[in-house]
């Protein structure tokens, strides 16, 4: 009986200590006229060598001689690495190079962010169409210029040494090599009217107009005039 207990009790700690791994699920969609430029956005996390990156920032490379598929891997990063760039919450922008426009021969099969916490704990953010992948749509070939967006990442709640790895698997590319760089979703990333578009973008400020700030200035003037007339001075 007590072997019997023993072992039950191995089974159920085995049982809590093979958590699962969180999946969170990210979104693709094409933003119509809105790019990025990945110059201005960065870093890379997987491309190849012209992606713009701040110093000791590298990205997975792209295999040479422009394979018609590719699996790559980013190298590790640190939590702290990513969010002293970008913040808690960004997009990746999908720069796609490919022969054919706007409907690209290239297909987004997979892309995941996969954290791993001190404990041993992963959460997993990842994009999964059926295989071969989503046919993607390129509005600026080959010049540096987001065509897709994945949107719904964020490292909030995550300790600075937890580390993320990215990966993507993509079929049929017909042309040079993608790149996938980091956008930060908050500010200034958010091009003016995308707040309701863009996860955490913030809303709009409207730029007052003449008319507005001429009956804005007069408001204020006859205000400075009641006031001195309730309190005059000695």
């Amino acid at each position: 009986m007590k072997r019997i207990l023993t072992s039950t009790a191995v089974l159920l700690a085995m049982a809590c200590l093979a958590v699962p791994a969180k999946a969170v699920p990210l979104t693709l969609q094409n933003p119509g006229g809105v790019t990025y430029q990945q110059t201005l956005n960065n870093p890379c996390v997987i491309g190849e060598s012209s992606c713009t990156n701040p110093a000791g920032f590298g990205e997975g490379q792209i295999p040479n001689g422009n394979p018609s598929s590719y699996d790559v891997s980013s190298p590790t990063y640190s939590v702290l690495q990513i969010t002293s760039i970008v913040g808690t919450s960004f997009i990746v922008g999908i720069d796609v190079n490919t022969t054919t426009q706007p409907l690209a021969t290239e297909q987004l099969d997979l892309f995941t962010m996969t954290v791993t916490s001190s404990g041993g704990a992963t959460t997993v953010y990842t994009y999964d169409p059926a295989s071969p992948g989503t046919q993607l749509v390129t509005v600026n070939n080959g010049n540096g210029n987001s065509d897709e967006l994945l949107t719904g990442f964020s490292l909030a709640g995550f300790a600075p040494t937890d580390t993320v790895v990215f990966r993507t698997i993509v079929n049929n590319a017909t042309d040079a090599k993608e790149q996938f760089f980091l956008i930060n979703s908050s500010t200034p990333g958010c091009p003016p009217g995308t707040h309701g578009t863009f996860p955490n973008c913030s809303p709009d400020v409207p730029t007052p107009e003449p008319a507005s700030l001429f009956i804005l200035g007069s408001g204020l003037i006859g205000l400075g005039a009641v006031v001195r007339r309730r309190f005059p001075r000695n």
